[in-house]
């Protein structure tokens, strides 16, 4: 594996790697894949694990699905590298933890497939976007940035706002939910001025109130506001200065 001769490790059975967890204990199962997750980063290597379902026989022994009540971590946790996905269709898989790089996929995927809780969902949508990205899929990086710019905004509300005993774990006293909530402010503030890159209307619309804001100065400090044309001018000198002309 470190010198980078062995393309695929498969773990068989995966309840041998995690002796002394037991395989419903989420926390402890996640622990044990990002382990394996960090192994295949760092020797650049595909890694599989096998899950056996009870029962007997050869026909009860086979590959986890998603979405089976066994371990919930072990199906979410897939590292695609370099694959081809171009005509592939999922229906009810959990994505939660996957990674995606030069990976052709439909971005159809993101209509389906996302994961419920918005942290997840938000880094879902983040790393499908950076691979389309390196795909040059313009079109699919567009709409990945909008599952993902949906996902952070409700995420970082929940932040400092919500109960739910996962946000209330992170972001437990009053300066992480400070900080939370600053977070949250300048992410909205940055939504309003530009829709944080993906709006063309609101950034124009910002350029709009600038100049009108600066004009109503410059017609206080050197016209008549009663004049209508000290508020033209205003807007000339506005606009000069705005754009540096």
């Amino acid at each position: 594996m470190v010198t980078g001769s062995i393309p695929l490790v498969v773990f068989d059975p995966f309840i041998k790697l995690s002796a002394g967890t037991n395989e419903n204990d989420n926390a402890g199962i996640d622990e044990v894949v990002s382990i394996l997750a960090q192994l295949g980063i760092e020797l650049d290597i595909a890694v599989d694990y096998l899950l056996h379902t009870q029962g007997g026989g050869r026909a009860a022994e086979r590959r986890q699905r998603p979405g089976r009540q066994r371990s919930k971590r072990c199906g979410q946790a897939c590292r695609f590298v370099s694959t081809q996905l171009p005509g592939a269709s999922f229906s009810g898989c959990k994505f939660d933890y996957a990674t995606f790089e030069r990976t052709f996929i439909d971005a159809r995927v993101l209509d389906t497939e996302c994961p419920g809780h918005e942290n997840l969902k938000w880094r879902f949508a983040r790393t499908l976007r950076i691979n389309f990205q390196q795909l040059g899929d313009a079109a699919a990086v567009n709409k990945a940035m909008k599952v993902e710019l949906g996902a952070a905004e409700i995420h970082l509300k929940k932040a400092w706002q919500s109960n739910e005993s996962y946000y209330r774990s992170h972001h437990a006293g009053f300066v992480s939910r400070a900080t939370a909530f600053v977070e949250w402010v300048k992410f909205k503030a940055l939504d309003f001025v530009w829709g944080n890159g993906e709006n063309l209307f609101r950034l124009f619309r910002s350029v709009l109130i600038i100049l009108a804001l600066m004009t109503v100065v410059d017609a206080m400090a050197n016209g008549d506001t009663t004049l209508v044309q000290s508020y033209f001018a205003g807007f000339g000198r506005s606009f000069e200065v705005f754009f540096g002309s």
